[in-house]
């Protein structure tokens, strides 16, 4: 199985506005990643997206962990195959 995270969380000061800027950094950390998800938020703010091939769709904020994980193996499976990359392995 390749190795890919399932969420993307990006987070921001409460007074960051969430635009374009924003997006492009978490869809950067995406590509490597090869996140399915991308959460951007500040806190006040929350804008999520499932990423399909090299397009990113908007999506509800109200969507559920099991839905996601439906067709991803167990959490402690996900955790030994994944593991935790440092920053400067995002970057």
């Amino acid at each position: 199985m390749d190795k890919k995270a399932l969420v993307l969380v990006e987070t921001k000061a409460p007074d960051v506005h969430l635009d374009q800027t924003v997006l492009d950094q978490a869809m950067s950390y995406q590509k490597v990643l090869r996140a399915e998800y991308v959460v951007i938020t500040n806190g006040t703010q929350t804008l999520s997206y499932r990423i399909e091939g090299s397009r990113h769709i908007r999506i509800g904020n109200d969507f559920k962990y099991a839905d996601m994980q439906s067709h991803y193996p167990s959490t402690n499976e996900a955790e030994e195959e994944i593991g935790r990359l440092s920053y400067s392995e995002v970057t």
